[in-house]
């Protein structure tokens, strides 16, 4: 963690004594490290999203009362002041969803966590959102919170959110299990044979689909469970040594060192990864090295 990183609160300008006693162990936990930005976005002259150049994006809140008007100026008027290409946010109302939708469309890339405010949603909130527009700039990030399911108002999202959540947990939990499991022996058994002779490209080479001949349980991971094979207590050092082995038989060998049957998956596999934005180094190397070769879809 950087010890010198500063932190920026936008705040309306009526609302920075409320801020700061609400802030205040916070705030003397991180001396001069939390800085406060007052803006006025008062009706109807919103002086600070005007000097800016960001009324005109109202059109996006279209619906909203005048108070909600002027927290999402303040989202907007953030994400443009500091030039933020990423934005993550722990849960989230409608407003932050106006928020979101506004600068999604201009590049603005948004990591949604799925945490519920402690009661039921009257109306849709970030997360509805972002269950709703998946895509290269939005992620939702479910499997955090054990009331995951009150973060949505929308009933189909609750109930994708329950029953996605139980299946996928325990698909990547068992395909975690099988790469402790069996990737020193893939290892040795590429160092020793210089090609794929086993069973054990859906654990090499996971997606977002289980195989169809794989022993169960099946395993396969999704945008929202991916990180958990690159946590510490993963098998990330071995999973990276046997990717860079068949890297190295591959570039040396050819693509036939491994079974025509495979090429799908690992067309599959750099698709599904190569949109996954928080890959470790080892594995965007990978990446790069594995499609050079033209791996068919089927």
């Amino acid at each position: 963690m950087n010890s010198e990183a500063k932190a920026l609160a936008f705040v309306l300008d009526y609302e920075v004594d409320d801020f700061r006693e609400s802030w205040e162990q916070i705030i003397e936990q991180y001396p001069d490290r939390i800085r406060v930005v007052a803006v006025d976005m008062k009706p109807p002259i919103w002086r600070d999203a005007a000097d800016h150049g960001i009324t005109e994006e109202l059109k996006d809140a279209q619906g909203l009362p005048e108070w909600a008007q002027e927290y999402f100026l303040v989202g907007r008027l953030a994400c443009k002041a500091t030039d933020s290409k990423q934005v993550f946010s722990l849960g989230g109302g409608g407003i932050s969803a106006h928020e979101a939708k506004a600068s999604a469309d201009s590049g603005v890339e948004w990591t949604v966590y799925a945490l519920s405010r402690g009661r039921e949603e009257a109306y849709p909130t970030l997360a509805d959102w972002a269950a709703e527009n998946p895509g290269p700039t939005v992620r939702l990030r479910l499997n955090l919170d054990p009331d995951e399911d009150m973060a949505f108002c929308n009933v189909d999202n609750r109930k994708k959110s329950r029953r996605a959540s139980r299946r996928d947990r325990f698909a990547v939990q068992a395909l975690l299990q099988r790469q402790r499991d069996e990737l020193p022996g893939i290892l040795e058994e590429l160092e020793q044979n210089n090609r794929k002779t086993g069973h054990w490209a859906w654990w090499v080479f996971p997606t977002e689909l289980a195989g169809d001949s794989e022993p169960s349980p099946e395993t396969y991971v999704t945008h929202n469970t991916a990180d958990m094979l690159l946590e510490e207590d993963a098998s990330v050092t071995e999973w990276c040594n046997v990717l860079e082995k068949i890297c190295e038989l591959v570039e040396e060998r050819g693509m036939r060192v491994l079974p025509r049957i495979d090429h799908g998956r690992v067309h599959f596999f750099l698709k599904f990864w190569q949109a996954y934005p928080d890959s470790p180094e080892r594995l965007q190397d990978v990446l790069r090295r594995l499609d050079k070769f033209d791996w068919p879809p089927r």
